[in-house]
């Protein structure tokens, strides 16, 4: 066994999607041969996490976590003020954290051989990590982005200083880091560009087959008994939910269609009742609450359609959330809003999960639901995905290609240290 210290900001008990890639990751190297070390945040110290308890569960029992000190300041400060002192922190709160992180990782160095280092970058404060944790063990170290950073359109509008402190950051971390790894094919292709003589790959997002109910105790999309479509997490002004509320109320009202929105979400029932009152008024929707993981998904096997959106800007180009490849491996279609022909268009085309529609079409958005409406009342709703192109993007298959990445790696290293005796 093999053993790969794998450093990050987001890990279980912490819930919600963030944290399914690096759990999944941790869930299954061993399966490859190697042992995965986990170096992350206390439980206690991020400001309102979402708990999930479930996801911690997955893991084996003998699985060596360690939590270096962090308090999250945002816990004890109002927002003003908590905006202020994040001027003194670049990139990011995680910056006090890596400090106590590189002591830690001196430690476990100290008890036992690491092979290599794993470092799944939410937190861009990571970056710091990887030139002196090269320079101090001189194994590989692989980088894993989620998000880009010099050319993330999160931080287009911040003072050029602060822009050439991020591309310092990033460059150093790219020619100290062995391999780079992204969850896209558009951030990889970019990074390429940037970075021309950089080992990158793309590893994207995924689904693990055991949180998905047994098939033979899915009912059949035309056997439920109402039409509902199901949503599972956040929404923000990235990934707006109104332009569906709107279409679902304009439908009740003009033809006395009741489809009904299921949705699993932290967000208070409240803040949506707020802006759109008729949607309870009428009864069109199920507000459950958070869930924990694997219940949300079972929960989304009650409706004939997946709902799935982001608005159509730059921010947005080349993204593929975590959360819809869990979509993809749910016996139902995708309503995806977007735009046609987007990166993630294309996924959802290519795997035949569903169906894209302008996000600022408000009249094709009614006119499709009317359409998938009238198609499962008279039976007739057609739904043929691809299995094996699905099959490609569950954590197992993921995981091995990670596997795969961090074994090559140590063996270079292993042959370019031999080599460098003689």
């Amino acid at each position: 066994m093999k053993n790969c210290l794998i450093i990050t900001t987001n890990f279980p008990p912490t819930g919600g999607i963030g944290v399914q890639r690096v759990t999944k990751i941790t869930k299954y190297l061993p399966d490859h041969g190697i042992n995965p070390i986990i170096v992350t945040v206390p439980s206690y110290s991020s400001k309102r996490s979402t708990k999930d308890i479930s996801m911690l569960e997955e893991l084996s029992k003998d699985l060596e976590i360690h939590r270096p000190f962090f308090i999250d300041y945002r816990k004890f400060f109002p927002g003003d003020i908590s905006k202020f002192v994040d001027r003194f922190f670049f990139p990011d709160k995680y910056k006090l954290w890596c400090h106590f992180a590189f002591k830690t990782i001196k430690k476990i160095a100290l008890e036992k051989e690491i092979d290599a280092i794993f470092i799944t970058v939410k937190s861009f404060s990571l970056l710091s990590l990887v030139k002196p944790l090269k320079e101090k063990f001189g194994i590989p170290v692989i980088v894993d982005f989620r998000d880009p950073f010099s050319f993330n359109f999160y931080n287009a509008d911040k003072p050029q200083k602060i822009k050439d402190k991020m591309i310092a950051l990033e460059k150093e971390a790219f020619e100290n880091a062995d391999i780079i790894t992204t969850v896209t094919p558009f951030i990889s292709n970019r990074y390429k560009e940037i970075y021309p003589n950089a080992n990158i790959h793309t590893i994207t997002n995924g689904f693990d087959t055991k949180d998905f109910p047994i098939v033979s105790d899915v009912r059949d999309i035309h056997d439920l008994k109402e039409f509902s479509i199901g949503y599972s997490g956040t929404f923000s002004k990235m990934a707006p939910i109104d332009v569906i509320i709107n279409a679902i109320i304009k439908i009740y009202e003009e033809h006395d269609i009741s489809i009904k929105l299921n949705i699993a979400t932290p967000i208070a029932s409240e803040v949506i009742k707020k802006k759109h009152p008729k949607l309870f008024e009428y009864g069109l929707i199920n507000h459950l609450g958070f869930l924990p993981h694997k219940e949300s998904i079972s929960r989304l096997y009650h409706n004939q359609l997946l709902l799935f959106m982001l608005i159509n800007d730059k921010k947005t180009e080349g993204v593929y959330s975590g959360k819809i490849f869990e979509y993809f491996n749910i016996p139902r279609p995708v309503l995806f809003l977007n735009r046609k022909g987007s990166s993630l268009s294309e996924l959802i085309e290519v795997t035949k999960k569903g169906y894209t529609v302008d996000i600022n079409d408000q009249k094709e958005i009614t006119t499709t639901l009317l359409d998938l409406y009238h198609s499962w009342k008279n039976k007739k709703m057609q739904y043929d995905p691809d299995p094996d192109k699905i099959s490609e993007f569950s954590y197992k298959n993921i995981t091995k290609k990670v596997s795969e990445l961090i074994n090559n790696s140590i063996k270079n290293n292993q042959y370019e240290e031999a080599n460098n005796e003689n």
